[in-house]
């Protein structure tokens, strides 16, 4: 199975309303906002950044992608995720079939997805 997470590394105090909103939408809870640490780093796969990566801990033979959208960067006014939130889908979508194409093992299964931004 595929497992996904979420965490920053400048997590705000609480996950932003129109965020909350657009995770309701698709079925996905909200979390508390998390730090990441070298230990989830550690402990991925495949880690993507979406802002700033040079601030994510690096771990030696772990696989980066850095999805920066532009306007991005603490700014979450909904014009914004209007034009964010679909290439970001978009992105994860592809992500995933990547990781399904490349272990052959992930066909029909499903992905879990814990927010912790």
């Amino acid at each position: 199975s595929l497992r996904a997470e979420s965490a920053g590394t400048a997590p705000a105090e609480a996950t932003w309303p129109t965020v909350e909103d657009h995770l309701a939408s698709l079925g996905l809870p909200a979390h508390v906002p998390a730090l990441v640490t070298s230990a989830d780093v550690t402990a991925a796969d495949v880690v993507v950044t979406l802002a700033n990566p040079e601030t994510c801990p690096v771990v030696p033979r772990t696989l980066y992608i850095d999805w920066s959208f532009p306007g991005l960067d603490g700014v979450v006014y909904p014009p914004v995720l209007e034009q964010v939130l679909p290439r970001l889908e978009r992105s994860v979508a592809g992500l995933i079939e990547a990781v399904a194409k490349s272990s052959g093992d992930l066909a029909g299964e499903d992905v879990e997805v814990d927010i912790r931004s």
